[in-house]
């Protein structure tokens, strides 16, 4: 599983998912866990850890992770092992394993989730039925909202009436088998080409772009998605 060795992971052949139960399995105070599982601290600062609020103990965690490098080393050799004995454990096939971000695990399954591994607790944080992968930039679509990861908040804030409603809508559309979807797209695009939306509108949707224009390389993206996935209706 060597492939799964870095803090960081993407399916590149999932770029897309809809129909399906997508679940996120995150490590339960993950660096102060494994500290105490495999006694990577002493135990007396682990008890302090343990009695700090959650806020307080994530800063105290990083600032001994900050100074104590071999500590940070071994915390993450750890990390990687418990979640792959996770993805093992759970018999999480390639195919149906999305991405990885630290401590978390981002998969497709409808069976029981095992969620203690080696004595080291996980918790589901997030379940949606609908998933894209556009540039690392990755939704998590459920009941009329997306959960997105590698955006940041000032990005989602700008565009909360913008591109994300109209990415709902298309998941929505998909969600639903509707084949509607396709006149709806569009008409959005011929709207949006013609500065017909609101400046808002015309942010860049990513970490790359420029303005207006640099959204055509999403909604682009997004159309071969919906052809995609309607091929199989």
């Amino acid at each position: 599983m060597e492939e799964y060795d870095r803090m960081i992971w993407y399916n590149n052949d999932i770029q897309f998912m809809f129909h399906n139960n997508i679940l996120e399995y995150d490590m339960n105070a993950a660096s102060l866990s494994l500290a105490e599982r495999f006694k990577l601290l002493p135990k007396e600062t682990i008890e302090r850890l343990k009695r700090l609020d959650k806020k307080n103990r994530v800063i105290q965690t990083g600032l001994i992770r900050r100074d104590d490098k071999e500590f940070s080393v071994e915390v993450d050799k750890k990390l990687i092992y418990v979640r792959n004995e996770f993805i093992q454990e759970n018999g999480i096939l390639p195919n149906d394993l999305i991405s990885l971000h630290s401590d978390a695990v981002i998969f497709a399954s409808k069976k029981k989730i095992k969620d203690k591994i080696d004595g080291i607790q996980f918790k589901e944080s997030n379940r949606s039925t609908g998933y894209m992968n556009y540039k690392k930039l990755e939704m998590f679509y459920n009941n009329d909202y997306i959960t997105y990861k590698g955006a940041s908040q000032q990005l989602l804030q700008q565009h909360t009436m913008g591109i994300n409603k109209y990415l709902i809508k298309i998941f929505k559309y998909i969600e639903d088998y509707d084949p509607r979807v396709l006149k709806y797209m569009s008409r959005f695009q011929k709207q949006y080409l013609q500065d017909q939306f609101p400046e808002f509108m015309y942010t860049k949707f990513g970490s790359i772009g420029d303005f207006k224009y640099g959204n055509l390389d999403l909604f682009g993206f997004v159309a071969k998605v919906v052809i995609k996935e309607m091929g199989g209706w």
